[in-house]
């Protein structure tokens, strides 16, 4: 629903769920600490991975965009 509002509007989205991995990726964040065991949260470097995960997905984006210009 979230994307798909997105994209009805013209505005940007970000696929966690499929940058994490997708289906049952979960597991592995819990392995790894990156997530906590209840499969919901990340754990503080969890999220600091996943937040570099979007800012580098940001930067990508708006560095394809400037080379059109």
């Amino acid at each position: 629903a979230l994307k798909k509002a997105a994209f009805s509007t013209g505005s940007g989205y970000w696929d966690m769920y499929h940058a994490m991995g997708g289906k049952n990726s979960m597991p592995s964040w819990v392995d790894a600490h990156l997530a906590i065991k209840d499969y919901t949260h990340f754990t503080g470097k969890g999220a600091s991975v996943i937040a570099h995960m979007l800012y580098n997905a940001i930067m990508k984006e708006y560095n394809d965009y400037i080379k059109t210009k």
